[in-house]
């Protein structure tokens, strides 16, 4: 059996803002009262979180206002470059607690 040698590489925890919900200022807010929270570079809705932060139980997760996501797949949104005219409209499954959550871009 082979053995592979595992890096202990941090990752950052994404956080995708439902803005049907709140806007993303009022999230970064309610979020950095208690933990380091910045906006990420190429996503508007997309908070950045320090590696392994817990926010399973937090109020802005269980009331669908955001949800955790990777970056990749917010990524899907962002290519699809919808305009300031146009809705992108998406469906998210969270896998957690197996919900599908609409979003409106």
């Amino acid at each position: 059996m082979a053995q592979y040698q595992i890096y202990d590489v941090k990752k950052p925890r994404y956080v995708r803002v439902n803005t049907l919900k709140p806007d993303v200022e009022i999230a970064m807010f309610e979020l950095g009262k208690e933990n380091e929270v910045l906006k990420d570079d190429l996503i508007p809705d997309l908070l950045v979180l320090p590696p392994g932060t817990d926010l399973r139980n937090h109020p802005l997760v269980t009331d669908g206002s955001v949800f955790m996501q990777g970056k990749a797949s917010s990524m899907v949104a962002a290519a699809l470059g919808p305009n300031q005219d146009g809705r992108l409209l998406m469906h998210v499954l969270h896998l957690e607690t197996k919900q599908y959550i609409l979003l409106l871009l």
